[in-house]
């Protein structure tokens, strides 16, 4: 059985089912579905790089923020691993 005589056996069972006038009100139904379809898709293309640019710009200032509390981390650890060696170093000289 070729492709061709699937074709027409399933447009034969669509007029059995649907009946003769009722055939092009589906085909226009499913025109018109995939028009709508299309126009989705394009408008979606069509915003994708406004999307990707807010995209990046809220990446790059997340990034940024978490910069500087590594830096504010970083800079109090440090001025607390000095003060835990003047303790150290206190307690120390009083033994």
């Amino acid at each position: 059985m070729g492709y061709e005589n699937v074709i027409l056996i399933v447009i034969f069972i669509g007029i059995i089912l649907f009946g003769s006038k009722r055939i092009p009100e589906l085909a226009r139904s499913l025109g018109m579905a995939r028009h709508e379809y299309d126009k989705a898709k394009y408008e979606s293309i069509r915003e994708r790089p406004e999307n990707l640019k807010t995209s990046n710009e809220e990446i790059e200032s997340n990034i940024n923020e978490r910069r500087s509390r590594l830096m504010q981390a970083k800079e109090s650890n440090q001025h607390a691993s000095s003060s835990a060696r003047n303790i150290s170093f206190i307690l120390r000289q009083m033994v």
